[in-house]
Parts: C-alpha cells; sequence; structure tokens
C-alpha cells in the first residue's frame, strides 16, 4: 500500500522563529523510488492523463505556497506590532533606569558652573588620575587639564568639548561620570599643546572657553537636529530635551 510518509525523506531544520524578528523555514524532500509506488501511474494511464495529474499536482503545490505566502505577509505585520512594543517598553526602561541612577529623567549637569572634577586615563603601562575642570547641562560638557611637561618646565593643556548622550548610544568617557556622545572639539592627549608657562595655557585656554560659552548660556539648551540621536531611544526623545527645529512650531 502507498504510504506517502514512507515515500519520501523530508530535509531542513525546525521552523526558526525569533519574536518581532525574523522567521526562516527551510524544507526539500527526495523520494525513494521503491517507495514512491508509480507503477500503477506509469502503466495504466495515458500520457494524456499523466500530463493533467501533473498540471493539477504542481497547481495544488502551488496553492499551498500561496497560502504560506499569505501568512508570511501577515506574519510580517504581526512581528512589527511585537518589534514596536518591545522598542516602546525598551524606552520606558531606559528612562526608569536613568531616573535610579540619576534621580532624573535627565542627566545631571553642573547648571554651566565650573567644578573641580577626577578624570582617569588609561595607557599601556596603566592609569593615571588627574584634577580637571568642567562644566555642563544638559546637553553641552566642557573639560580642560593642565599638566606639568615631563621634559621641560612648560605647561601642557588638554581640553574637550563635547555633546553629552542621554541615549543608550553614548559612551563614558574616563570616570568623571561624563556621558559623551559627540565630540565637537578637543586636543587631544597624546598631543597637548605645549606651554612656556601656566600664564600663557591660560590664555590660550581663555581663548577656547569663549569660542564656546554660546553653548553654556542655559541649562536645557534645544537640541540640534544633528545631534538629536544622542538623546533619543529608539527614536523617542527623551523626557525633557526638545529639538531646535521645533522652536519655531512651540
Amino acid at each position: 500500500m502507498y504510504e506517502p510518509r514512507r515515500a519520501m525523506s523530508v530535509h531542513g531544520s525546525p521552523t526558526r522563529h525569533e519574536e518581532g524578528e525574523s522567521i526562516n523555514a527551510n524544507r526539500s524532500i527526495y523520494v525513494w523510488p521503491e517507495q514512491a509506488n508509480i507503477d500503477g501511474l506509469a502503466n495504466w494511464h495515458a500520457m494524456e492523463h499523466l500530463q493533467e495529474l501533473l498540471v493539477q499536482a504542481k497547481r495544488k503545490e502551488q496553492d499551498t505556497v500561496d497560502q504560506i505566502n499569505k501568512l508570511l505577509e501577515q506574519w510580517t505585520l504581526d512581528a512589527l506590532e511585537t518589534r514596536r512594543l518591545l522598542m516602546a517598553i525598551e524606552a520606558r526602561v531606559h528612562v526608569s533606569s536613568m531616573v535610579q541612577r540619576f534621580g532624573t529623567k535627565k542627566i545631571p549637569h553642573t547648571s554651566n558652573q565650573w567644578v573641580d572634577c577626577e578624570v582617569k586615563y588609561w595607557h599601556p603601562t596603566g592609569s593615571t588620575v588627574e584634577t580637571a575642570k568642567r562644566r555642563s547641562n544638559s546637553v553641552y560638557f566642557m573639560r580642560y587639564s593642565y599638566a606639568k611637561d615631563a621634559d621641560s618646565d612648560g605647561i601642557r593643556l588638554f581640553w574637550v568639548v563635547g555633546v553629552r548622550g542621554a541615549s543608550s548610544h553614548g559612551n563614558s568617557i574616563g570616570n568623571d561620570r561624563e556621558i559623551l556622545g559627540i565630540i565637537i572639539d578637543r586636543q587631544k592627549r597624546d598631543g597637548r599643546r605645549k606651554f612656556a608657562d601656566m600664564a600663557a595655557a591660560e590664555k590660550y585656554l581663555a581663548g577656547r572657553i569663549k569660542a564656546y560659552d554660546h553653548l553654556f548660556t542655559e541649562e536645557n539648551p534645544l537640541v540640534k537636529p544633528e545631534y538629536a540621536e544622542q538623546f533619543m531611544v529608539n527614536g523617542v526623545l527623551l523626557p525633557g530635551y526638545k529639538l531646535a527645529a521645533e522652536k519655531e512650531g512651540a
């Protein structure tokens, strides 16, 4: 007796499904000639009848494929909704974690005032901790530090100004708890400017501070569109922030 399940071997892996992400199914068959039981088909039917049966079988197979494709199309819509909900939950969790960490929905800042801080720098031979100055608001920060030149009596200066990163895309800098998203300008640590004395270094730094004073006139400045991603989670602007592009319509 012809038993379809015994006439073939099925190859492929179980359907792999990642909720809200992907679905993969792979199936192929190998038909065992000795189990296919085609004697009756080959001997009892005219060629025209076999061709007709073949057309019907292919049509039925295609109908099944069409049903699968319709189900896959529905899955894409279902998966989209799953992903949207997961993204919304992730955004809420991020805000909650900020509240737990900082006690506020926005990262803390110095209200544009200069304060002392310590910065740890890592290098191949170990690490060093330096005293520095920094100022920040909810969007921008600036930091600087001095160091005596090891090869002379001169002074070396390091400074950096940047956009803080309130979203999960931010990277930590040193151990001063600044959350840095984008560097706007800086003097690289391995290329510190060398000055003859502290007075010369302070004069140069005063020029750099003045050049970026406009970033530190408000505690909660508007976020420029090019920096928006640093204050978003899954496309949602975090509470307490507003894009500069929204100013006219506010």
